[in-house]
């Protein structure tokens, strides 16, 4: 998930990060610390996700694997 919405720590004001900045203030610092390879492996995992052809969550997930560890998603 962090990968769908890393993104969101940039913007203090979108709806999601009020919801949670705790959260979003976190997965922000972790795409930030991630190397390049490891930040173009973030685009495929989203690419991938968002692409049914291409494999969807499954396939996305197995690439998701590969990236270090995030804080768990606070929206069950």
């Amino acid at each position: 998930m962090a990968c769908l919405v890393w993104w969101i720590g940039r913007y203090k004001d979108h709806p999601d990060y009020v919801r949670a900045p705790h959260y979003f203030d976190a997965v922000w610092q972790w795409h930030q610390r991630l190397s390049l390879d490891n930040e173009e492996l973030v685009g495929t995992v989203y690419q991938i996700y968002v692409t049914p052809r291409y494999g969807g969550e499954p396939v996305a997930l197995k690439y998701a694997d590969s990236l270090p560890a995030v804080p768990p998603w606070p929206f069950q």
